[in-house]
């Protein structure tokens, strides 16, 4: 994998995606854009090029000192991680998720990271403790409930070196415009008062709701 920095550089958006759909090469490869699609918002070359903006603001902030350790928190079926390739080796970033679809999508995209899976809220040693320089969690914070919210900010805190930075995106308010036009005046008041939102997925939520939009 050394020379997938090589591999990218000075490629367009267009040209990386088309290597990562590429059977024939020894880099990871990103599913079929329904599956894609399934996970985000954007597939294809947009991905690849959302991708990059999000690795540039970590680049930006001083994440890639020499011989860097990161944690890919909720690490999906490997958009970033693969594109993280550009900075560094498959066993400078570890990848976890809760759940088994996504690890055996890492699987079938022939990602050479160390992987593992994590629970839902996060538990003592599902997660080493002082191991990384930096934890990123993309798109996964905007769906926890708020006890998932702050164990699995507090667990991941946790796993950083000092000095050591945990990256994660969140929802504002605009979200709510846009998907529940109909609630808005109930997440306002909520932000207003308590500084958060959260409503969860339909359907079978186990012992308790973890996942579903969290606004802040």
């Amino acid at each position: 994998m050394a020379g997938a920095n090589n591999l990218f550089q000075d490629l367009s958006p267009a040209q990386i995606y088309a290597l990562l759909i590429d059977h024939n090469n020894d880099l990871p490869m990103w599913p079929s854009e329904h599956v894609q699609r399934t996970y985000n918002q954007m597939i294809g070359p947009r991905a690849v090029k959302k991708t990059q903006d999000f690795i540039d603001i970590l680049n930006e902030d001083g994440a890639f000192p020499p011989g860097w350790r990161g944690l890919d928190y909720g690490a999906g079926w490997g958009r970033i991680a693969a594109l993280l390739l550009a900075k560094g080796s498959p066993e400078q970033l570890d990848l976890v998720d809760a759940w088994d679809g996504s690890l055996d999508l890492l699987d079938e995209g022939r990602f050479k990271n160390r992987r593992w899976k994590v629970s839902e809220i996060l538990q003592p040693g599902d997660i080493p403790e002082n191991a990384y320089n930096f934890v990123y969690a993309f798109s996964v914070f905007t769906h926890l409930s708020l006890r998932a919210f702050w164990t699995n900010i507090q667990a991941l805190t946790k796993s950083i070196q000092s000095p050591g930075t945990v990256y994660f995106t969140v929802r504002h308010l605009e979200f709510v415009e846009h998907k529940y036009p109909e609630r808005i005046d109930e997440v306002s008041a909520a932000l207003e008062s308590e500084g958060f939102w959260f409503t969860s997925t339909e359907g079978d939520r186990g012992v308790e709701a973890v996942f579903g939009d969290r606004v802040i």
